[in-house]
């Protein structure tokens, strides 16, 4: 055919007698080299590498969100090692939040109580958790095993284990709690209260917390 039959009609004759577009030669001779088949491998290759360059990126912001809650998770739990006084800080601070995380508190507890099962201050603070969240046999447990261990400290336990007790048992614990809080009122009147104006957190309470709460225990007794 002429040339202008082969522009006009986009269609040439090949050497096998079958027609071809000819815009499907010049494609297969620009891939198979010139000015243009060059510019294209060119261009493909940096398409490919922006390609690959967004597969690693996204890769990595995978990794990373799925590595976060895990890192999360071993920096607290090593926050959580420790000895049985900071497991007890860290739960006395869960119960001051608000609303509080019982849940993470008594966790925290039971770790410490496993830490050092002998230690009153844990077993007072489990043990009046547990009295409050109404598991009263094993605070009462607990409890008991705290005021042998500490008979003349700690009249919240002794406060608890009235509660968790009727008759001469329980007028018994009110007395040996009633004894706890004037021991410490007499403590802090010879010259502790001075000291605790001067340290706020130092957790010494004043002589008029602890008065009100000697009436309470008075009025109690009174009641059985």
């Amino acid at each position: 055919f002429p040339p202008e039959y082969q522009t006009a009609t986009g269609f040439t004759l090949s050497s096998d007698r079958r027609e071809m577009p000819l815009t499907e030669a010049a494609a297969a001779s620009s891939s198979a080299g010139g000015p243009r088949g060059a510019k294209r491998k060119r261009l493909d290759a940096r398409r490919a590498k922006r390609r690959l360059r967004r597969g690693t990126d996204g890769g990595r912001k995978r990794r990373r969100l799925q590595d976060g809650p895990r890192k999360r998770e071993e920096r607290d739990d090593s926050e959580e090692e420790g000895d049985e006084a900071t497991l007890l800080e860290q739960a006395n601070e869960c119960l001051a939040e608000f609303p509080p995380q019982v849940a993470r508190a008594l966790e925290l507890l039971e770790k410490a109580l496993k830490t050092d099962p002998e230690n009153p201050d844990v077993l007072d603070a489990l043990g009046s958790l547990l009295c409050e969240e109404g598991d009263q046999e094993r605070a009462r447990s607990l409890l008991l095993a705290s005021a042998k261990l500490r008979p003349d400290a700690g009249a919240e336990k002794f406060l608890c284990l009235a509660q968790l007790s009727t008759g001469q048992e329980a007028l018994g614990h009110f007395g040996r709690g009633a004894a706890t809080l004037q021991a410490e009122l007499e403590r802090i009147r010879a010259g502790g209260e001075a000291e605790a104006a001067a340290q706020p957190s130092s957790g010494v309470r004043s002589t008029a917390a602890l008065r009100a709460q000697l009436a309470g225990v008075h009025a109690s007794m009174a009641e059985l």
